[in-house]
């Protein structure tokens, strides 16, 4: 395999699958976030999860905290992998996520999802491609 398949086939970070485990999920409720009275919930399937109407939250916690903008990560299918990333950190009891043998028990606080997005958004936001080609010029 040739150094250009090996980037082909790991751009291609789910084969065959089309749809997420946790599609149709409310994620406020998975997660066990309280909402204000007539606020509103974050879907799992939308691509701008905004938890401003989640009850209890810090005066301090400003809007780049409470809003994960998934739309940031131009492909969709690490898109998929950031938000499902995120998801089983938010709720790790969900079933699908409490069955995974090293999944992480303790679900994160919003301060700490905020960050491990930004870190995926900088994983996930730059494409495999991008990146090689960016080693090469370093290295020639």
């Amino acid at each position: 395999m040739s150094h250009t398949d090996a980037v082909a086939v790991l751009a291609v970070p789910f084969p065959g699958r089309d749809a997420s485990p946790f599609a149709g999920a409310d994620v406020c409720a998975e997660a066990g976030l309280k909402l204000r009275p007539g606020g509103r919930t974050v879907m799992f399937a939308g691509d701008v999860w905004h938890f401003a109407d989640v009850e209890g939250l810090p005066v301090q916690m400003q809007d780049t905290v409470t809003r994960l903008d998934f739309t940031t990560i131009g492909d969709p299918r690490w898109r998929l992998a950031a938000k499902e990333y995120l998801f089983a950190r938010l709720a790790p009891a969900h079933p699908q996520v409490a069955v995974l043998p090293r999944a992480y028990r303790v679900p994160l606080t919003l301060w700490s999802c905020s960050k491990r997005f930004a870190e995926a958004r900088g994983l996930f936001g730059v494409s495999l491609r991008e990146r090689v080609r960016a080693g090469r010029r370093r290295c020639s």
